[in-house]
């Protein structure tokens, strides 16, 4: 049986959907349509919609039935997880952007059981259970003035240039994180006095990162009091290191890098590092935040099905190599490849090691200052504000990571669109939840980025919405 895999999707504007200024002033019927002919209007305009959508594929696809009469194209990343069995997610352009060929956060579900398209925001639930399944609640908080004042004094500092990190501080902090126990201090970003805390005795601990919008417009989970500093301290997990087989774990990922290398998404990620415009100078890949794919001692008969996430996570370290392999050949330099993740356990490292990779910032930090002006930084989804710190402390010679988006786009997706599921308030009206952007772009995260040529690369499930940038000049 065919494996199903990720499909790539394009729609044009229905033509028949816009009314025409004649139409609009025309007298209304007398007499209504039926039920029926309703419903079987918009069955006939869901199945055009969905011959569109078939039609607007872009690469080289395997055609399947889909059990109704017609073919439909699938990419072939089969067993990799990209998508459930029964469902895909189809993702459409932005007809109106300036990036022509980039996606937006617009999803229809197509079940492949049914002959019908639904919208992700069908799905509501309650506020109650809304802020139950988030960390923090919906309705805007009101800050007490002490902790206002010090969000103005965040702004102020801001605009005035003052760096959030720096490459010492970084490095300080990883050493500070990486001591058994003991107590840390570092300067706050606003207010007086030091970010302290004692570390317990027996734990790990990583170093969490706050951006410019955390400081300056917190989150309503944020507790009174505290302390405004771009970097603190919290509990990792620790595991029981009970050694696997280690050529095994290595075969599974030969396995997995193999499904990238001759998948078509593999293929066109692979084009675009040979023909784009890269400074011939570059010597190292940071990769930050790519995922543990070696499961925890604990969970170790995870690894036989290899559940999605570590699946993933595979598939963004061979997406690495691919890059090292494209600059390797281009450029006729060697090319280390260096990775933070605090969430790597052991056997992952090994495994990882063993391909070429330099384990660096096991607490979430030093990995960040080993970034240079000859550094490709591959971060598609790293979980924190990864751009804001690379805009304070380096100007990278390329970078894969979350498009950059323009104030005025920023709005748009927020006020149109939606990753997060419908909220019912009760007598009619509803909202739809956005959740929080854990990297997103402040005004010298665009500052940055205006000095490069950016490349929109096609959504996927596996990097989210990215484009790959590449240093002018």
């Amino acid at each position: 049986m065919a494996p199903q895999g990720l499909q790539y999707a394009d729609a044009d504007t229905d033509a028949s959907s816009r009314a025409s200024p004649e139409d609009q002033l025309r007298p209304p019927r007398a007499r209504s349509p039926s039920l029926s002919t309703i419903a079987g209007s918009m069955r006939q305009k869901l199945k055009a919609l969905r011959k569109k959508i078939v039609q607007g594929q872009t690469l080289v696809p395997a055609a399947e039935p889909d059990g109704s009469g017609n073919d439909r194209s699938q990419y072939l990343l089969s067993s990799t997880g990209l998508v459930e069995p029964d469902v895909m997610a189809l993702r459409f352009p932005l007809l109106s952007s300036r990036h022509q060929g980039s996606w937006d956060e617009s999803r229809i579900i197509f079940n492949r059981n049914r002959n019908f398209l639904t919208s992700s925001r069908d799905k509501m639930v309650s506020p109650d259970r809304l802020c139950t399944n988030f960390q923090h609640a919906i309705m805007p908080r009101k800050w007490p003035d002490e902790e206002l004042e010090l969000q103005r004094e965040v702004i102020k500092k801001y605009e005035a240039g003052v760096r959030l990190w720096t490459k010492e501080e970084l490095l300080a902090m990883e050493d500070m994180a990486t001591g058994l126990g003991g107590k840390v201090c570092t300067p706050l970003y606003a207010g007086q006095g030091e970010y302290t805390v004692e570390k317990e005795k027996g734990y790990l601990y990583k170093v969490d990162f706050h951006g410019y919008k955390a400081l300056a417009f917190p989150l309503s989970s944020r507790a009174n009091g505290t302390p405004y500093s771009s970097m603190t301290l919290s509990k990792k997990p620790a595991y029981t290191h009970i050694p696997t087989d280690l050529d095994e774990q290595e075969d599974v990922f030969h396995r997995w890098w193999t499904i990238w290398d001759t998948s078509s998404i593999g293929r066109h990620f692979h084009a675009c590092m040979m023909r784009l415009p890269f400074p011939p100078y570059i010597n190292k890949i940071v990769c930050i935040g790519l995922g543990n794919f070696v499961a925890a001692s604990a969970d170790a008969d995870a690894n036989a099905n290899l559940p999605t996430p570590l699946q993933h996570a595979i598939l963004r370290h061979a997406a690495v190599l691919t890059v090292a392999d494209a600059l390797d050949r281009r450029f006729g330099r060697e090319i280390r490849v260096l990775a933070q993740d605090p969430e790597y356990t052991p056997d992952c490292a090994a495994v990882l090691a063993r391909r070429g990779f330099a384990i660096v910032g096991r607490h979430g930090a030093a990995g960040l200052a080993e970034i240079d002006d000859k550094t490709f930084v591959f971060a598609p989804s790293p979980g924190f504000c990864v751009k804001e710190v690379v805009a304070d402390i380096a100007t990278p010679a390329g970078m894969f990571w979350g498009m950059i988006t323009t104030p005025e786009e920023e709005r748009d997706r927020e006020r149109g669109k939606t990753n997060g599921p419908g909220v019912d308030f009760g007598a009619g009206v509803m909202g739809y939840w956005n959740p929080d952007n854990t990297d997103p772009d402040t005004p010298r995260v665009r500052l940055l980025g205006n000095q490069y040529g950016m490349h929109p690369f096609p959504y996927t499930n596996l990097f989210g919405d990215v484009a790959i940038y590449s240093l002018r000049g």
